[in-house]
């Protein structure tokens, strides 16, 4: 046995795009007369446990929108409450080999679960991306772009739909689409031409148009010098958009802190809002700007809480997160929940 796949609930057996059989469980009987074959489906006994008032289910998967998968028989049908099982995978003790299995479960969101709410993040230098419990503080799953991880100076992340983009201090995008624990994931790269301008260090998507926002710490030309930019970065024609350059004038994000610089780290659009949520590491800086480039509010963070603050974003219930770099110490991840 070097692979088994079971799909519990459903009705039948299923074989994905990639040519692996689901086994539904429990294969229930069948005593059809007529086109189908009895006793039809591979029966086998996991010797399960299920919690009092669980059970299993299942529904029909046609005409059922779920996004980010191409397997949507897998997920309508399942069991509650599911303890434990035994997965027999040779007959007679006689005959086994001692074998290393890995065992992958798939698991139903929790009720407060809230599209949105999910959090990713990324290494500095590895093109790995984590999934985090943010209430919790445990990571949920790791998986990464490449056979061998792909190396670069990474420099944020966003979600698209059902693609991941993370972005280089280059301006390279790399896109893939979500993995599973451990998975090593395929995935496209496409040059933005940004990184000839200004060192990039930020990423966010705008739905109102398909772009990815990607926002520049250190300018490399004169014409950025004195200003805040962002670059929209179409996703349908991959390049530059139109008017695709947003600039705001620097000395409207200094002068509210009292200094002479201040150089973006990280990126978020706000979800209610539509505006565009700025820090900036160095100056332990926060700033609110519109999408058509009106500086709203610069306030200063508080530095016994960060010390370093490279990433940002915003969940559905408004959520604010912000994780600051640990440096030689642990990394933080700090929560500031809507008034």
């Amino acid at each position: 046995m070097k692979r088994f796949a079971i799909n519990l609930g459903a009705p039948a057996d299923m074989k994905d795009d990639d040519g692996v059989v689901w086994f539904g469980y429990p294969n229930p009987d069948t005593n059809y007369s007529k086109n189908h074959f009895p006793g039809y489906g591979v029966k086998f006994d996991l010797q399960d446990k299920v919690a009092p008032g669980g059970g299993y289910y299942a529904a029909d998967h046609k005409g059922k929108n779920i996004e980010g998968t191409d397997k949507p028989w897998l997920f309508t049908s399942g069991c509650e409450g599911f303890l434990a099982c035994d997965i027999p995978l040779v007959q007679g003790a006689a005959e086994a080999e001692e074998a290393r299995y890995t065992v992958r479960l798939g698991f139903m969101a929790r009720p407060e679960d809230v599209a949105g709410n999910r959090v990713f993040a990324h290494d500095d230098e590895v093109a790995t991306i984590y999934e985090i419990d943010y209430l919790n503080g445990r990571l949920i799953k790791a998986f990464a772009l490449g056979d061998t991880p792909i190396r670069d100076d990474f420099e944020g992340i966003a979600i698209a739909g059902d693609r991941l983009y993370l972005v280089t201090s280059a301006g390279t995008i790399y896109e893939s689409r979500e993995g599973d624990d451990d998975d090593h994931m395929l995935f496209n790269t496409y040059g933005t031409g940004v990184g000839r301008r200004c060192e990039v260090e930020g990423l966010a998507f705008e739905p109102s148009d398909r772009t990815l926002l990607l926002l520049c710490k250190t300018p490399r030309v004169d014409a950025l010098k004195d200003v805040v930019a962002i670059f929209r970065w179409s996703l349908d024609t991959r390049e530059i958009a139109p008017n695709g350059l947003l600039t705001m004038p620097l000395s409207e994000f200094t002068e509210p802190l009292g200094g002479k610089a201040f150089a973006p780290s990280g990126l978020a659009r706000h979800p209610r809002s539509g505006n565009y949520i700025i820090v900036a590491a160095a100056q332990s800086a926060i700033a609110e700007v519109t999408p058509q480039g009106r500086v709203i509010e610069v306030r200063p963070l508080r530095k016994d809480l960060h010390r370093q603050v490279e990433g940002i974003t915003i969940l559905s219930d408004l959520t604010l997160l912000l994780a600051d770099e640990g440096g030689n110490r642990r990394a933080r991840l700090t929560l500031y929940t809507p008034r």
